[in-house]
C-alpha cells in the first residue's frame, strides 16, 4: 500500500533508514525530481527539484495498521502523514506510473513535460471540462488561448492540468 507522506527534506535519508528499520526492508520510496540546468551569474547550474516538494511516497503493506502508522508518527524525519491516502490507492498509483513513465534513464522527469505548443491538441485533466480535447491556438505568461469544441476560450493557465494528445 501506498502512502503519501510530507516530511523533513533536510533528513530525507535518515527519515528513510529509520522506517526501513521500524518496518524492514520491503519498503520502496518514490521521490519524483526534475534536473535543471541552467546559467547564473554566467555559471552552469545543475539542480535537482523535487516536484512535490515536502512530499514523498513509501510503500510497504504495513500500512494498512493504524497501530503501525500510530507507531511510525513519532520518526524523525517524518512532520505527517497525509490523510485519505488508503482511499486513494487507484489514484496515487496511476500518478506514480505516469511520472515514470516521463522520466529519463537518471531517474529525473523530463523538463519538457511542461512546454505547451501552439497548434497542439491536448486533453484536459482537471476542471469541469476534463477529458475535453482542446488545440491551443496561442498563450502567454498566465493566459491561453484554446479552441474547445469550435468555440475559442481564455483560461488560466495554471488553473487547469492537460495533457497532448
Amino acid at each position: 500500500m501506498w502512502s503519501v507522506i510530507k516530511i523533513d527534506r533536510k533528513k530525507i535519508n535518515f527519515f528513510k533508514d529509520e522506517i526501513k528499520k521500524k518496518l524492514g526492508e520491503d519498503c520502496e520510496f518514490y521521490i519524483p525530481k526534475l534536473h535543471i540546468e541552467g546559467i547564473k551569474n554566467n555559471k552552469k547550474v545543475n539542480k535537482q527539484i523535487y516536484l512535490l516538494g515536502d512530499y514523498i511516497f513509501c510503500f510497504n503493506n504495513n500500512f494498512k495498521n493504524e497501530k503501525i502508522l500510530q507507531h511510525l508518527k513519532n520518526t524523525k524525519g517524518l512532520k505527517y502523514f497525509l490523510n485519505g491516502f488508503i482511499s486513494a490507492q487507484e489514484e496515487i498509483l496511476q500518478f506514480i506510473k505516469k511520472c515514470k513513465s516521463l522520466e529519463n534513464k537518471e531517474g529525473f522527469i523530463k523538463q519538457n513535460i511542461f512546454s505547451i505548443y501552439e497548434n497542439k491538441n491536448y486533453k484536459f485533466l482537471s476542471g469541469p471540462l476534463a477529458g475535453t480535447l482542446l488545440k491551443v491556438l496561442e498563450f502567454n505568461k498566465n493566459k491561453i488561448s484554446v479552441l474547445v469544441e469550435n468555440v475559442k476560450v481564455q483560461i488560466n493557465r495554471k488553473n487547469y492540468l492537460f495533457e497532448p494528445v
